[in-house]
């Protein structure tokens, strides 16, 4: 009887020591969960932070570049001529007063016409 009492204190301390550290173990596993949970969370926001702002700056780099060449176009379209210096508009007159003469004295009456319209 006594062996028997001896072997089940035994067995019971062993149960209750194991038993403690289980839940011990498992207390600990759902604090590393819960902690891993809070940084993927902290890193997520983050990391989507850097993004809205990298976002942010390209959107900005994209539509300044595009209103430059709107710009440009539109520049373009209001004044042909205006990439050009004094001198080559000289030389573009001339060119095309000396082509106007020309159609004139071959007799081409219509090509003159249509030449003076566009100077």
């Amino acid at each position: 009887r006594f062996g028997r009492l001896v072997a089940e204190r035994r067995a019971s301390n062993l149960l209750t020591v194991w038993v403690r550290f289980r839940l011990h173990m498992l207390r600990k596993k759902r604090e590393r969960e819960a902690a891993n949970v809070i940084a993927a969370t902290y890193r997520m926001i983050k990391a989507r932070y850097c993004y809205s702002r990298l976002l942010f700056a390209v959107v900005k780099i994209q539509s300044s570049q595009r209103r430059k060449a709107a710009v440009k176009t539109v520049n373009k379209i209001r004044d042909p001529y205006g990439d050009m210096t004094f001198k080559e508009l000289e030389q573009l007159y001339a060119d095309e007063h000396d082509r106007l003469d020309k159609a004139v004295e071959n007799k081409q009456f219509q090509i003159a016409a249509e030449i003076e319209s566009n100077m």
